[in-house]
């Protein structure tokens, strides 16, 4: 009876502690990709393309992990402004390319927040 219990317990603390553990992992993939985002943002009108190729290689190894816990729309949806990115960066509108970077960084942070763990949530 008493291993049961303690199974029991057992059990109870790995569901929020796994909850937890696919939201760090989330956030630590989100806050990559950011890196490099927010460094093409800071060259301003310079199109870096090695920055935005890793934010978008990493994203792509990402999306398993990130589709798991969010939607797949939210997940889709950063990968096309980070595509959208590069393309204007190529095309060399660098307003549009800025803006484009901007919204990438808006997608990232959407999926980085998007299911907060809360103690509701969790049980």
């Amino acid at each position: 009876m008493r291993l049961r219990v303690i199974v029991a317990c057992l059990l109870l603390l790995a569901i929020p502690a796994s909850g937890l553990w696919g939201r760090a992992a989330v956030c630590a993939r989100c806050g990559a990709v950011l890196d490099h985002i927010n460094a093409a943002i800071k060259r301003g009108e310079t199109f870096l393309p090695e920055e935005v190729d890793a934010a978008i290689a990493l994203w792509r190894e990402s999306e398993t992990l990130l589709t798991s816990l969010v939607t797949h729309e939210e997940v889709d949806e950063a990968l096309t402004s980070l595509l959208s990115a590069r393309a204007l960066g190529l095309s060399g509108g660098t307003e549009e390319y800025c803006a484009a970077l901007q919204e990438a960084r808006q997608r990232v942070l959407i999926v980085r927040d998007f299911d907060r763990p809360t103690l509701r949530s969790i049980f």
